[in-house]
């Protein structure tokens, strides 16, 4: 059976519950806190301007010849971006699976919410000996919520996945994002990474933000915040799914803009 096609608006909640979480490799906050912050409620980053996600050009005809013969038109999308850093582009694949016994694909037309969401991949095809072969792939799933932000960045040195993953479960939480590169077996070569890990406790109306210590940390996570808010605003999301702390679910996969009113 063949697989499948996807854009959209986008909004980043930094403050989440989490299921499953792990760290990164460099724990180290790559920003450094600017003046203190007041935290009154969870911080929310807005969406970004929507940009066009690039189509295949000459040089992509073999993975171009791939997804088509591999993937249904409504059931995936795909973009290209050179991942590797090598002057090649690679293919993109986005696509959302029910959870039956066999996974089966998701017509992307009925997907107008996160209701309809279960399970999604991403996954990155390069080309080896002239073939495309698979190198990467992040799975997404409605039951593991607040760690699944996975977007495409382009800037002026070249294509990166950027993976941002602010998480906060039973009040400890632990923020993270990745911006980084593939190798040619699919490692991530990180460019840019941060860590924060604080405890969230409700104070009257608003909320504080500690460490272990107990030192106020709300410029830290105030600068984190505006980190990532930045490389969101310049990204395009490639699967997001996560609920809030007031039960908002922010949802968004590749070019969903084209599926929203069908």
């Amino acid at each position: 059976m063949k697989k499948y096609r996807a854009f959209a608006l986008l909004v980043l909640a930094i403050f989440l519950f989490a299921g499953c979480a792990k760290k990164p490799v460099s724990p180290t906050p790559t920003v450094a806190p600017t003046a203190a912050a007041t935290p009154n409620a969870p911080a929310t980053l807005q969406p970004p301007t929507p940009t066009p996600v690039s189509t295949p050009a000459a040089g992509d005809a073999v993975l171009a010849a791939y997804f088509r013969q591999n993937y249904d038109l409504g059931y995936a999308e795909a973009a290209y971006a050179d991942l590797t850093h090598d002057g090649q582009n690679e293919l993109i694949v986005v696509e959302l699976l029910d959870e039956s016994g066999t996974p089966a694909p998701v017509a992307l037309s009925s997907v107008t919410d996160s209701s309809d969401f279960r399970e999604g991949y991403v996954r990155v095809f390069s080309l080896v000996n002239g073939a495309a072969a698979q190198i990467y792939e992040r799975e997404a799933n409605h039951a593991h919520v607040g760690w699944q932000q996975l977007y495409l960045l382009t800037d002026e040195t070249g294509a990166y996945l950027f993976d941002c993953n602010p998480s906060v479960f039973q009040g400890y939480a632990d923020y993270t994002y990745t911006l980084f590169s593939l190798d040619a077996k699919g490692g991530a070569v990180v460019k840019e990474s941060g860590y924060l890990s604080f405890v969230v406790d409700s104070a009257g109306d608003g909320y504080t933000y500690k460490d272990a210590a107990g030192k106020d940390v709300s410029a830290d996570v105030a600068a984190f915040e505006a980190a990532a808010q930045g490389y969101v605003e310049r990204a395009v999301p490639l699967l997001v799914y996560f609920e809030s702390l007031d039960g908002t679910v922010l949802y968004d996969f590749l070019n969903r803009e084209l599926y929203q009113h069908s």
